[in-house]
């Protein structure tokens, strides 16, 4: 089996397989390369601003969110990868999330991590092709994978991803704060 490292603006990963073929790669998303989902071409700041995630500028800096204390907050960013080649009509495609929120919210089940995912094609971006609903959050460090519809995606395409983390501690005092320690995109896996 060979082993090719594939590289695509800031991603990285390693696909092992018969030369020509992707049997599974893992494109690591650094945290540092995400952007405001509105503005796809600025880079998110350092702090979170209640409509954005945001990462400090030190090495191994965790994603972070708004605390909830006391009120309903939605924060996003957003990257886009490329499907590497050797990529085959219908493999699997998995955004994992791996995050926690600080303490639970007073509205049960309201902290949540979600994604949406976009093809984007000559006109723009078409329609969510994630199947996997928004995910409630723990308090500990956990995987959440969302599933992307492979129909019609080829080596080469270009997807957007928008995270979401929600958390709703309207009346409360619990001060939580959702993290994002890792993201990643599997692919054929």
């Amino acid at each position: 089996m060979a082993t090719t490292p594939v590289y695509k603006g800031n991603l990285t990963g390693d696909v092992t397989g018969q030369a020509g073929t992707l049997a599974a790669v893992t494109l690591g998303i650094p945290l540092h390369s995400l952007h405001a989902a509105a503005t796809m071409k600025d880079a998110i700041a350092d702090t979170p601003n209640g409509t954005t995630l945001g990462v400090a500028d030190t090495s191994a800096a965790l994603l972070t969110a708004t605390t909830d204390n006391g009120a309903s907050v939605t924060e996003t960013a957003a990257f886009e990868f490329a499907v590497p080649a050797g990529y085959t009509a219908g493999d699997t495609i998995t955004v994992r999330i791996r995050a926690k929120i600080s303490a639970l919210p007073t509205v049960a089940s309201s902290n949540t991590v979600d994604i949406t995912a976009k093809l984007r094609g000559d006109a723009g971006l078409g329609s969510d092709i994630c199947t996997t609903a928004a995910q409630v959050t723990t308090t500990s460090m956990a995987n959440y994978d969302f599933v992307v519809t492979p129909t019609g995606i080829v080596a080469g395409d270009v997807i957007e991803v928008v995270m979401t983390l929600a958390a709703n501690d309207t009346g409360g005092t619990t001060n939580g704060i959702h993290t994002v320690s890792k993201i990643a995109v599997l692919i054929g896996a």
